[in-house]
């Protein structure tokens, strides 16, 4: 479900975890989410920063 866009948060609670800690011992995630989620933060992270200077 993680892997398909639902919040950690939601699957625990669909699945009746009573800690957030026992929805993440059983999320694994797969290489390719996880470099998709790098990627985005990538993307976050560039407009933040300021653009190289030309000098």
């Amino acid at each position: 479900m993680v892997q398909q866009g639902v919040g950690l948060y939601a699957v625990g609670q669909i699945l009746g975890h009573k800690t957030p800690r026992m929805t993440q011992r059983y999320a694994h995630l797969s290489p390719d989410y996880m470099a998709g989620a790098v990627g985005k933060l990538d993307g976050i992270m560039g407009g933040m920063l300021p653009a190289p200077s030309q000098g």
